[in-house]
Formats: structure tokens, sequence, C-alpha cells
């Protein structure tokens, strides 16, 4: 990887460590909040509030493992047919903005990070709110697993990187495999 294509993956992978921190800090700040504050009436058991909770943070998850690999590759589909498409056209215009394949993934990366640990999060904070009305240990341990799962998202460069590599592979294979 060319050194201004890494400072580009630095700088992506930067933002999306301070916005998923962010994230992260939020809630867990919420959960010591939550914990803090003493019952109004002793916890009643689980509530609906509860299960509510329970099945967001098992849909958030499996939504965390499902939507990924599917926009990602269809990211690479999109490469592809664009290039053919401006192919056919007889290339860029004069003057135009060439954007590169880093660019590109790395823009996948950062929405699909984004809309991923927000998902987790909004579980996080649903489970944190059931425990606050509930006081069920389920409601708490489902916010423990939410908040560790979005803390386990905060991408690394190495990371990044390494997933720049694969996709980038992945995107000469198809560009290969064109007609």
């Amino acid at each position: 990887m060319a050194f201004v294509e890494s400072a580009i993956v630095g700088q992506r992978v930067r933002t999306l460590q301070i916005i998923i921190g962010t994230m992260f800090a939020g809630a867990a700040a919420f959960l010591v909040v939550t914990l803090v504050i003493e019952p109004p009436k002793p916890p009643s058991g689980a509530g609906i509030l509860t299960y509510v909770a329970l099945a967001y943070g098992v849909v958030a998850v499996v939504v965390r493992l499902v939507l990924p690999p599917f926009l990602h590759q269809d990211t690479l589909r999109r490469l592809v047919r664009d290039e053919r498409e401006l192919a056919d056209l007889g290339g860029p215009a004069a003057g135009a903005t060439v954007v590169t394949d880093v660019d590109v993934l790395c823009n996948r990366l950062t929405i699909v990070t984004i809309i991923t640990g927000a998902l987790i999060e909004g579980a996080a904070l649903l489970a944190i709110v059931a425990y606050l009305i509930d006081r069920t240990r389920l409601s708490l341990a489902a916010a423990g697993v939410l908040l560790v799962i979005l803390a386990a998202g905060i991408p690394t460069r190495a990371g990044a990187r390494s997933w720049l590599d694969v996709q980038q592979r992945r995107l000469d294979a198809a560009r290969a495999a064109r007609p």
C-alpha cells in the first residue's frame, strides 16, 4: 500500500475510532449512571421492555454480522459495473476527478462501521433503559454483552489495512472475470 493510501486509511481509522469510541463511552456512562441511581421500587422481574431489549439486541447482533459482507460485495460489484460503463463511454471526461479504489473502499468501511456501531449502541441503550425500569440482571447482562460487542467493533489500522487488502484482491478478481 502506497504512503498516501496508508495515510488515508490511517485518517479514516482514527475518525472511526473516535466515533465508535464515543458511542461506547456514552452508553457506558449511561450504564454507570443507571447503576448508581437508587431504584424507585424493588425489582419487579423481567418486564416486556427487557424482552424487547433482548430481541432487539439479538437482531442488532445478527445484522452486525450479516450486513457488512453484503454491503462490501455490493461495493465491489458497483465498482466493476461503473468501470465497464465508463469504458463504454470512452473513459473519464477531461478534468474529471479520479477516485481510487482505496477511496471507495474506505468510504464503504466508514459507512458500514458507523451503521453497525449505531445498531449495537441503540440495542445497548435500550437494554440499559430496560435495566433502569425493570432492574433485572438479564437486561444488565444484555447491556454488558452489547457494550463489549460495540467496543470490539472499534477498528484498528492493521485490521483496516488487512480488510482493504482482501477487498482489493476480490476487486481484482472481479475485474479479471468480467467480459
